[in-house]
């Protein structure tokens, strides 16, 4: 479940408008402050800037945006940074896989969307995830052993018009590997 406790938006002064979100999401708290740059660029064709700081889940997160308005169409990119992200509760909250123990340094989401209505800016969208150095401890259902792997980097790249795209870059028990996945 999302719940929102609290959300105040002042556009008293249209050339520094700022917002303020609590609450959580599935049972984990989320802080944020967003600030941005005057509303009037929204009309004027230029970027329109949006950045905002803050925690989830008591981890440090940072957004950066950018948005313009040409011709009836959106094009906005939007990145997202958290720190210290434990990726074993993470996937299981999205129940993907559960019982995994894994953390990294940090999480970057980037997207890309564009386009006149919502459904152009679902199917021209484009999201790119990168996680900074990190750790899984691998498993063998078969015998019960462990290994861990050691990430520098790992990322995944998709979109409606391009195929899934996955890269790894790290090593197992002193031994490099590199696994590219498209």
């Amino acid at each position: 479940y999302t719940q929102l406790d609290h959300l105040s938006i002042d556009i008293q002064d249209r050339t520094k408008p700022q917002a303020e979100m609590k609450g959580d999401v599935q049972g984990y708290p989320y802080d944020l402050t967003f600030w941005a740059d005057d509303l009037q660029l929204l009309a004027s064709g230029e970027p329109w800037l949006l950045h905002g700081a803050g925690h989830i889940a008591g981890r440090k997160t940072e957004v950066e945006a950018s948005s313009r308005l040409i011709k009836q169409q959106i094009i906005s990119d939007i990145a997202i940074n958290v720190t210290n992200v434990n990726l074993g509760v993470l996937l299981d909250k999205l129940e993907i896989i559960s019982g995994q123990q894994a953390s990294t340094d940090n999480i970057n989401i980037k997207t890309r969307i564009q386009g006149s209505d919502l459904t152009e800016l679902y199917e021209q969208a484009e999201i790119d995830l990168q996680l900074g150095k990190g750790y899984w401890i691998l498993q063998s259902e078969d015998t019960g052993h462990t290994k861990k792997l050691l990430f520098t980097k790992a990322s995944a790249f998709t979109s409606w018009q391009q195929p899934v795209v996955l890269n790894l870059d790290g090593e197992i028990e002193d031994e490099s590997i590199k696994i590219e996945f498209i």
